[in-house]
């Protein structure tokens, strides 16, 4: 049997104001978010974190290879 997984991926992801840097490394766990809060504490994140999460949810699955 052969294993695939999906080639990483970088980009920027818009969030109002600004932009996340994201990388998927396509392996198969859960992903793991990093969000630098040297100007913001949660509170600012959560608007941020479930726009994100609603966009991956919405957003077409992957293309299989």
């Amino acid at each position: 049997m052969t294993s695939t997984t999906a080639a990483p991926w970088t980009g920027l992801v818009p969030i109002d104001d600004t932009a996340l840097a994201v990388t998927d490394t396509g392996g198969p766990g859960q992903a793991v978010v990093y969000l630098n809060g040297s100007y913001a504490d949660q509170k600012h994140w959560r608007r941020a974190i479930a726009d994100t999460i609603r966009e991956l949810a919405a957003a077409p699955a992957p293309a299989a290879a």
